[in-house]
């Protein structure tokens, strides 16, 4: 016969097992780029298509992030100081490439927000 201990552990795992089958999925998933134009997006199994996805609108080409001010930092030659204006940090190309990999988020599984560009360091 078995003890409390033993029958209140197989009880517990098989809640856990369980719980596992019917737990919703993370919300958060790693997608690989398939198509820049139109973008389409592997996820979950999936070829994700522009119409159900959205995306940070940094990655995009023409994204101008709008600053304006004064940049500072170290050169070769020494300290180098550059204005900068709205319209001089536009993208001109796209950040995604076919195979990149993407951070996507979605809570009903219909539509997937990409968060931004994984790469490996």
């Amino acid at each position: 016969m078995n003890t409390f201990e033993e029958n209140a552990g197989r009880i517990a795992r098989s809640m856990g097992a369980a719980a596992r089958q019917v737990a919703d999925p993370s919300p958060v998933l790693i997608g690989t780029v398939v198509s820049v134009s139109p973008l389409k997006v592997r996820v979950d199994g999936l070829d994700v298509g522009a119409e159900s996805l959205r995306i940070n609108a940094a990655l995009l080409a023409g994204y101008d992030p709008g600053l304006s001010g004064t940049l500072t930092g170290t050169g070769s030659m020494g300290p180098v100081t550059t204005e900068v204006e709205p319209g001089d940090l536009t993208r001109k190309t796209a950040a995604l490439q076919v195979g990149d990999s993407v951070a996507v988020l979605s809570l009903d599984r219909q539509t997937y927000y990409i968060l931004c560009k994984v790469v490996t360091p």
